[in-house]
């Protein structure tokens, strides 16, 4: 699964919690100028793409992979003062 540079970056942005409206602007400078209904309905048709849609879920899965890893970090130091 390729994606463009400009894919790529939507994809992490919208993982991270940008909107994808937010998102499509960031990715696709040239967009800024579209439009607000433009720039929703191709955020929107971006997002649906497969290729797209997974690399997101890929990406939201690493996250919170890591915010678990953290937390559990964090409560094993907590853990171990306590004793």
């Amino acid at each position: 699964m390729i994606l463009t540079d400009k894919q790529e970056r939507f994809a992490q942005l919208v993982a991270a919690g940008a909107s994808q409206a937010d998102a499509y602007r960031r990715a696709y400078p040239g967009s800024d100028d579209w439009t607000v209904n433009a720039l929703y309905v191709a955020a929107s048709d971006l997002a649906a793409d497969a290729k797209v849609r997974l690399r997101i879920q890929f990406l939201r899965d690493e996250i919170a992979l890591r915010e678990i890893d953290a937390a559990q970090v964090t409560r094993n130091y907590v853990l171990g003062r306590l004793k």
